[in-house]
């Protein structure tokens, strides 16, 4: 959670690593690390020789609050984009958006300790801490039950997330998902012109241009 949320995706990648970045140190831990959950996770408040972290072949699950009050920016969704697979492999991704959730209310031992701010009306507004945890148990249960006990019933959960179906609280969820047999056609992120997926079939384009003529025609009769 928080900068936690941070170093377990660090951890996972120092995991993989034979020696830390830019040295000869040895690093092989051998943990059998599969999968990976950050609560309102930081990003990049470290970074390592070789820039910001790439999770590789980890499953991935980030919740985040829209009223943090810490955490104001959606941080995890960062090391989300920054989580690949290859195309062989089977793994997921996904992140979750919830509207009312607050930094410190995924957990109600934490919340009883932490307040931030005084203010009575931002609190009126958020999810109470008992909801809040049981969103958490609900999405980092089934998340685990479907990467690590390879229970693939629970993946529907998170393709079409259902709130109402395990009694979670009515609010604005909002869900990205994504597996490794995903197929990225244009993701529209360079600037240089790239080869165009588009072809005409043949003889469209010249019953087009007939139909145009036609509706010019028609246009200056009436």
């Amino acid at each position: 959670m928080s900068r936690g949320g941070e170093a377990v995706a660090l951890a996972a990648s120092f995991n993989q690593w034979k020696t830390l970045p830019d040295s000869t140190e040895s690093t092989e831990f051998g943990f059998n690390i599969k999968s990976v959950v950050a609560l309102a996770p930081m990003d990049g408040q470290y970074q390592h020789a070789d820039g910001r972290n790439i999770l590789k072949n980890v499953n991935y699950l980030v919740l985040q609050g829209g009223h943090d009050a810490d955490v104001y920016q959606f941080l995890g969704s960062q090391q989300w984009h920054r989580t690949h697979f290859d195309a062989d492999k089977d793994f997921l991704k996904q992140s979750i958006y919830i509207y009312r959730a607050n930094h410190i209310n995924f957990n109600q031992d934490m919340s009883d300790d932490y307040h931030w701010g005084s203010s009575k009306d931002f609190y009126s507004k958020l999810l109470t801490p008992k909801q809040q945890e049981k969103l958490a148990k609900v999405y980092v249960s089934a998340f685990l039950e479907a990467t690590l006990a390879n229970k693939k019933a629970y993946r529907k959960i998170f393709r079409q997330p259902v709130a109402s179906e395990f009694g979670l609280p009515d609010d604005i969820y909002i869900s990205r998902h994504m597996t490794s047999d995903f197929k990225t056609i244009e993701d529209f992120e360079g600037g240089a012109e790239k080869e165009s997926f588009v072809k005409v079939l043949p003889g469209k384009k010249n019953r087009r241009c007939e139909n145009q003529h036609k509706l010019r025609a028609f246009k200056k009769r009436h």
